[in-house]
Formats: C-alpha cells, sequence, structure tokens
C-alpha cells in the first residue's frame, strides 16, 4: 500500500479484512500496525532479517516480549 492514495490504502485493507473474516489464510508485510493487530491470528515480529517473535496479537501486547514491546511504544501501540 506504499505506493498508494489514502483512500485506496483503505480500499485495499478493506478486502484484506473482508478475506480475513472469511477464513482465508493470508501472510501480508506490512507497518500498518493496528490493521495487523486488527486481523491477524498470529503475527511475526522481524528485525534485521531475524524472528523476534512469533505469537498472538495478544501475546504481543501481554509485555513479555521485551523488543516488541518497545516498538509498540514507539508506534503508539502499547
Amino acid at each position: 500500500t506504499s505506493a498508494l492514495d489514502p483512500e485506496k490504502v483503505n480500499e485495499v485493507l478493506q478486502v484484506i479484512e473482508s478475506l480475513a473474516h472469511e477464513g482465508i489464510t493470508m501472510v501480508i508485510v506490512t507497518h500498518e500496525m493496528n490493521f495487523a493487530f486488527k486481523v491477524s491470528d498470529r503475527i511475526v515480529f522481524m528485525e534485521k532479517g531475524r524472528v523476534v517473535c512469533d505469537d498472538t496479537p495478544q501475546a504481543m501486547r501481554s509485555g513479555h516480549h521485551p523488543r516488541v514491546e518497545a516498538f509498540l511504544k514507539d508506534v503508539s501501540l502499547a
């Protein structure tokens, strides 16, 4: 969605959200963290090409993953 205007970004995110609610498995790479937490069953957090955490959105917000918690504070999600 990086090259799309805000209106098109919303359209794409709505389609992805609809597919997620239908139970369709997808792999999504995004910096849209609010969206990722809203539609994901699992989130893989990567840094410098390495998996830092692979967990549920709820567990990611629990504070058990210090690097993830620090990142979420930086993007105002914690």
